[in-house]
Parts: C-alpha cells; sequence; structure tokens
C-alpha cells in the first residue's frame, strides 16, 4: 500500500500542475478532484463487496483510504498554492510549501492523540 500511495500522490503532483498550466480555475480543480476521489471511492466499495447483500456490507477499505487521502491532500494542495518565485533553491521542496507542512503536522497530531491517547471503552490511554 505505503508504494501505490506514494505513487498516487506523484502522479496527483503532475496532474494538478499540468491543470494549472493549462489555466483551470481551483473551482475546475477541486471539481475535477471531486470526481476522480468518488470515482475511487465507489471503485473501493464496490470491489470490497462483491455481494448484493447489505447486512455485510463494509465501508472501511484500501481504495476507501486512498479517498480519503486524495480529498485530504488534494484540496490541501490545490486550495495552498506555493510561491516557487524567488525561492532558495535548496529548500524549494520545503520552503514554499509552509503552509501545507503546517496543516500535515496538525493532522498527524490529532492522528497520534486519537491512537494513542484517547480513553476506548473505559479504559485508561496507551500510556498509563
Amino acid at each position: 500500500m505505503p508504494w501505490f500511495m506514494f505513487m498516487m500522490g506523484v502522479s496527483f503532483t503532475f496532474s494538478l500542475d499540468s491543470m494549472r498550466r493549462r489555466g483551470m480555475s481551483k473551482l475546475e480543480m477541486f471539481s475535477k478532484m471531486g470526481i476522480r476521489a468518488v470515482k475511487l471511492l465507489i471503485l473501493g466499495l464496490f470491489v470490497i463487496n462483491g455481494n448484493n447483500d447489505y447486512s455485510t456490507f463494509r465501508v472501511p477499505g484500501v481504495l476507501q483510504r486512498f479517498f480519503i487521502c486524495y480529498v485530504v491532500v488534494g484540496g490541501i494542495h490545490a486550495f495552498f498554492e506555493p510561491k516557487l518565485e524567488g525561492a532558495n533553491p535548496m529548500f524549494i521542496d520545503i520552503l514554499p510549501y509552509w503552509p501545507q507542512w503546517v496543516i500535515m503536522a496538525i493532522l498527524e497530531m490529532i492522528w497520534l492523540f486519537l491512537t494513542f491517547l484517547m480513553p476506548m471503552n473505559g479504559k485508561s490511554t496507551f500510556f498509563s
């Protein structure tokens, strides 16, 4: 799964750069990303639920996780357009993208809190 996720991210940046070069507005980019994301979600739901029995219908799956990552990272990357002009070539992958780094760090902290510090079923936290 990690290599596929990596390749999805790489191809996503190429796709977004291509849409920017063609002069697409942010609304058009968001709608194209939304259509792709919904296709990914629907494909994942049909692949994991091969039968028509809705009593055993499952939502969690690999493609559904890809859907969530695609929507979150795609929305952040499309909304915060980096300013690459005049950036130091040594830090061109870090400094122009500082809003994305901050948002991803916050999301990571929220995930770590939910995973390790949130009490579950009336029991204490992971560290007590």
